[in-house]
């Protein structure tokens, strides 16, 4: 299980009370027998995804005016939007419990990068929002084929856990 930072248990946000979580979410619930099946059923749909996802993302990010800073078109075409897919692809591959150390080894490095580069958090967030609206996009493109929507419908929600790469 994955600790978050010490934040106090309850506070009120928007005059509405919040609980903040004490953790994220057991590996075990999110590489369930019926999520990697589903995974596993649709890694095809993955790949084209984590392509588009990484396009995308670039896309917006190489003309966002605080990015500049920390990304050129060289390095994004020599090095990261091949990073990113294979980021994407691995993350939404089916995983067994045996891998829980290495995949959050992978991630928890990934955080640290963006760290040691002090990416600003807002950068951070805006780049989970657009690969969430990216992978979406691509979720419910075809419209007309209602079976692959179907196969979309139940993918969407193993994204559900995509969150910022921990720092620490």
């Amino acid at each position: 299980m994955i600790k978050l930072k010490t934040l106090p248990t309850f506070c009120i946000i928007n005059h509405t009370p919040f609980t903040w979580p004490t953790h994220i979410i057991d590996f075990q619930d999110i590489f369930t027998d019926e999520t990697n099946a589903l995974l596993a059923a649709h890694s095809d749909l993955i790949a084209q995804a984590a392509d588009h996802v990484a396009k995308r993302f670039y896309e917006v990010l190489l003309n966002h005016d605080h990015a500049h800073t920390f990304l050129n078109e060289e390095v994004v075409q020599q090095r990261l939007m091949q990073a990113q897919k294979q980021w994407i692809i691995e993350t939404l591959a089916p995983h067994t419990v045996d891998e829980k150390d290495a995949f959050e080894a992978r991630q928890a490095h990934i955080g640290q990068v963006h760290a040691r580069i002090e990416l600003p958090l807002q950068l951070m967030t805006l780049g989970v929002r657009l690969q969430k609206r990216a992978f979406i996009e691509i979720l419910f493109d075809d419209a007309a084929d209602a079976a692959h929507n179907d196969a979309h419908i139940q993918l969407y929600p193993s994204t559900r856990y995509w969150t910022m790469p921990r720092t620490s």
